[in-house]
């Protein structure tokens, strides 16, 4: 189905060399016997992937995946997407099935962070904003508490994306709810938003469950950091057991 709806890649714009270990992927167990597998089906099997799973960036130009690498005997290969950014988020392809085989998809070998040796040329310098979860302030340096992520789950939390002085009455919530689910049902099938109302245990978050964790995965990598009336949107795993049990 994947390969039915594919595109052919199409970048439309300069790509950083520089960044390309960072922007590579290796794909393993393709299922050779069953299959004629060539780069150009790679590329619009995980254009598709990256476009179903909500991993493609819809603000830059063209598809995710811009070329791949397929070994001689056709056993391994690398995928080399656009952005750093849309690489990171292919990791969540892991498992996905091309015919019979459930596909490995991880950082390469040779992988090589480009933030890292930033860090440490900021370091040595004595800028300690290099430092993840620290930032600056009147020259010295405080933690930034990430919010919790949980484990992998069907449930996503969503935090800065509602305001509880809107959360007047019924209707309000009702709306909220449509309009959520309206976005979130773009990355797989949704059981349940659930919004809790003022006054109530997680008032002020959004609640969505999906059929699966894949879904949710999906969904989680599209929104957050997306902006929402002026703030950013915190998308975290929730637990699908205190969700069923309204545990918020």
């Amino acid at each position: 189905m994947l390969l039915a709806k594919a595109k052919s890649s199409n970048t439309g714009g300069i790509i950083d060399q520089g960044t390309r270990k960072a922007r590579r992927l290796y794909v393993g167990n393709l299922p050779v016997d069953e299959m004629q597998i060539t780069e150009d089906m790679l590329v619009r099997f995980f254009n598709a992937a990256a476009h179903q799973a909500g991993i493609a960036n819809t603000t830059l130009p063209g598809d995710a995946v811009v070329s791949a690498w397929l070994s001689t005997e056709n056993k391994f290969a690398f995928v080399e997407f656009r952005s750093m950014e849309e690489a990171s988020s292919g990791l969540s392809l892991n498992g996905i099935t091309m015919g019979p085989n459930s596909l490995k998809v991880s950082r390469p070998s040779d992988y090589e962070d480009p933030g890292s040796s930033m860090m440490a040329m900021r370091m040595a310098a004595g800028d300690m904003s290099a430092v993840p979860g620290m930032v600056p302030g009147m020259g010295m340096a405080f933690p930034v508490v990430p919010p919790p992520q949980g484990p992998p789950s069907c449930v996503i939390r969503l935090t800065n994306m509602v305001n509880l002085e809107t959360l007047k009455d019924a209707q309000d919530i009702a709306d909220i709810k449509e309009d959520v689910g309206d976005e979130c049902q773009k990355h797989g099938k949704l059981e349940q938003v659930a919004v809790p109302g003022p006054g109530e245990a997680g008032a002020g978050d959004v609640y969505v469950k999906f059929d699966s964790s894949e879904s949710a995965l999906g969904c989680k990598a599209a929104l957050h950091g997306r902006m929402f009336d002026g703030k950013a949107v915190q998308a975290t795993f929730f637990s699908e057991e205190d969700f069923n049990n309204n545990k918020f």
